[in-house]
């Protein structure tokens, strides 16, 4: 058998398979440790514990019967969801995104007593790490195909750029996939159309010339005659004397007293001259 598990029997009626593991990735069964897998419902308790022999689970009820179950891995079906960014009409020039969601869907069924089961309740509502693969038909017949991963959400995001025009067609499916005990089924949305259509060009604008300048002609500087500066006579300042009284008073006492002196000697001198006569 794939991977381990452990099988409980119990007094209400049943024994059940669950994950035996301590902890497992999501990304491959939706299961975690210790939770359920599978029931069954016997006529009675189960107190026997069960045995296991060449991939087959041997274990008898209180109803009377002994009960043997070879492990055969389950096929789960899953449900998509897709949508678009652009609806209807789009530019050729533009992406189309697709975004969605894949995950298992539930399962019910009737059991061997015709009692309602539903295998949903331990089913994971997302599908992570699969391929999606968002496929588009061209205008010309030809396909087109652009593969995307699911988060640990489920979700994804798938984008196309188209370049021709006329009317294109895209879906969204998944293939399905063989995980540890579980089968996923193929899942895929109904083929969407979509017209595109050549985008507007832009005119690009004739350039503009640019207007011619005119160079302003400078005025010429007329040169004018420097006038020759007049020269003006500088009247020089006149000293004026200052008199000081007191040396005006001893020069004029000096002079009396040399005319006084001449006097006496020509006196003199005339007085000698007329006595040798």
């Amino acid at each position: 058998m794939q991977g381990p598990r452990l099988y409980v029997g119990d007094d209400v009626f049943s024994i059940t398979c669950m994950n035996a593991s301590a902890s497992i990735n999501a990304s491959q069964v939706p299961n975690p440790g210790g939770q359920p897998l599978s029931v069954y419902a016997t006529g009675g308790p189960v107190f026997s514990s069960p045995c296991i022999y060449n991939d087959t689970v041997f274990f008898g009820s209180e109803d009377g019967y002994l009960f043997a179950f070879r492990d055969q891995q389950v096929t789960w079906d899953t449900s998509i969801y897709a949508a678009a960014s652009k609806t209807g009409i789009m530019w050729n020039n533009e992406t189309l995104t697709i975004q969605g969601k894949l995950w298992p869907f539930e399962i019910t069924y009737l059991d061997d007593r015709g009692r309602q089961t539903n295998l949903g309740i331990y089913a994971s509502n997302r599908l992570p790490n699969a391929t999606v693969t968002l496929q588009i038909v061209l205008p010309d017949g030809t396909n087109a195909a652009v593969d995307a991963i699911t988060d640990n959400n489920g979700y994804f995001t798938a984008s196309y750029t188209p370049t021709e025009v006329g009317t294109y067609n895209w879906i969204a499916f998944f293939n399905g996939v063989d995980k540890q005990w579980i089968k996923y089924g193929q899942a895929f949305t109904q083929y969407t159309p979509i017209d595109v259509q050549q985008a507007p060009i832009e005119s690009t604008p004739a350039p503009t010339e640019a207007p011619t300048t005119t160079p302003t002609v400078e005025p010429t500087p007329i040169l004018t005659e420097t006038p020759t500066p007049v020269v003006t006579a500088t009247v020089a300042p006149t000293a004026t004397a200052v008199v000081d009284n007191g040396s005006m008073y001893i020069y004029a006492v000096v002079a009396v007293i040399i005319i006084v002196i001449i006097a006496v000697a020509a006196y003199m001198f005339t007085r000698s001259r007329s006595k040798k006569a």
